[in-house]
């Protein structure tokens, strides 16, 4: 103890003085601002796209891996908990904003363009949850405008009968809202039982208006929860295909002050991470580039090449933002790491700013074939997920910090 303790004195009071030249915009952890003129630039500063790696990061590592809770708040907390920027990628932000905002469909109030009814890409689809649910969160600090009608035809469409049972979605443990499932005591109450899992989902047929069919003219889909369920045992040795659905349970967790498994939970996913993805890759997510048409799921897998999910960059990324909020130390070349990787990814659709679903083991993008361009739905081509992109976006949120995960009074 008196070694790992010596270390991480150490660290914080020589070595990062004397090998660590940290410029401040790592250290520091930006506010965007919000525009009120339409999808704008969320940081007037010029964040370069590319920080200094720390040189020191093999020297610390042990220290953090090793030390107790107290040794970690007292001598490297802030070093690690603030050594990653939130400000970061400005560029690339607001370009993937403006891209989501051409998507948007004046006369319906939603982003056109579903990736939903195991039909393909529909150009005249609008997803509910979860692409303009995660897109109404993630548009704000670019246009609070848009963000507000979205908000309020999202609403509209969750209040009908038909969306029930998207009630206690986990996705709600995003916005500090605990989501779970509880297990019932002998008298059948739940209200102070810790959480054991979070639901699945699926896009039920026929959808919440219009019709289900390939190339359709107007179908509204959503997702409900269904009678398939994520627990903490299953999280604690999940692979890269669960990132989605271990976040919202490590969130849950969180908001019911279960720290502890909470944090078993992240740094599970955080073995996880290869350099590349999370790991390890898998053919399921070769589909995604299919557009989950019957022919393409029919094929044999022989062949298929492995991938890696997209959308588990910004749900980590998003977990570790809260984390370090809450205390916990996240290797700052780590996420600076996993933010490389889903930016280099930004090269689909006809402007060349949308996001893959999945990508390959070289890290190449696997961009929907056909491009299309966001706002001129030309029947043949195909736009990247918006529930993707949202996901993106939502890790440099600042009302992770400010609403939906407050800092405590006394972290641990």
């Amino acid at each position: 103890m008196a070694i790992i303790h010596f270390i991480a004195i150490f660290s914080q009071n020589k070595l990062i003085k004397t090998f660590l030249n940290v410029n401040e915009s790592i250290i520091r952890a930006g506010v965007p601002s919000s525009s009120h003129r339409g999808v704008g630039t969320p940081d007037s500063t010029n964040t370069e796209e590319t920080m200094k790696r720390h040189q020191l990061r093999f020297l610390l590592l042990p220290a953090v891996l090793l030390a107790p809770k107290g040794i970690y708040c007292r001598a490297t907390k802030h070093w690690l908990s603030h050594g990653s920027s939130w400000d970061g990628f400005s560029s690339n932000r607001t370009a993937l904003a403006r891209n989501l905002a051409a998507r948007y469909n004046d006369t319906i109030g939603l982003l056109a363009g579903a990736h939903a009814g195991g039909h393909g890409f529909q150009w005249h689809g609008f997803s509910i949850v979860d692409e303009n649910y995660f897109a109404e969160k993630a548009l704000y600090p670019y246009d609070t405008g848009l963000s507000a009608i979205l908000n309020k035809q999202v609403a509209k469409w969750l209040h009908l009968p038909a969306s029930k049972g998207w009630e206690d979605d986990r996705r709600q443990n995003l916005w500090g809202i605990p989501t779970c499932l509880r297990p019932e005591n002998e008298h059948g109450a739940t209200e102070n039982s810790s959480c054991v899992a979070v639901a699945g989902s699926y896009t039920p047929d026929p959808p919440l208006a219009g019709i289900n069919e390939v190339n359709t003219n107007f179908a509204v889909y959503s997702e409900l929860n269904n009678n398939v369920t994520y627990t903490v045992a299953h999280c604690l040795v999940a692979n890269g295909q669960n990132v989605n659905h271990c976040v919202p349970l490590l969130l849950a967790l969180l908001l019911t002050n279960d720290s502890d498994t909470s944090t078993a939970i992240f740094q599970r996913l955080l073995q996880l991470w290869d350099g590349v993805g999370f790991g390890p890759p898998s053919t399921s997510f070769e589909f995604a580039v299919c557009q989950n048409s019957s022919a393409c799921r029919s094929r044999p897998l022989v062949g298929k090449a492995l991938m890696y999910s997209t959308r588990s960059l910004g749900y980590f990324l998003f977990a570790a933002r809260v984390m370090q909020q809450r205390g916990m130390l996240v290797p700052a070349h780590t996420i600076l790491e996993i933010q490389e990787r889903l930016w280099s990814l930004q090269q689909c659709d006809t402007d060349a700013k949308g996001l893959p679903a999945s990508y390959s083991v070289s890290g190449a993008p696997k961009c929907p074939p056909n491009p299309g361009t966001p706002g001129v739905p030309l029947l043949g081509t195909q736009l990247t997920s918006v529930e993707t992109a949202a996901l993106a976006l939502l890790p440099y949120d600042d009302r992770i910090n400010t609403t939906w995960f407050p800092a405590s009074q006394e972290q641990h």
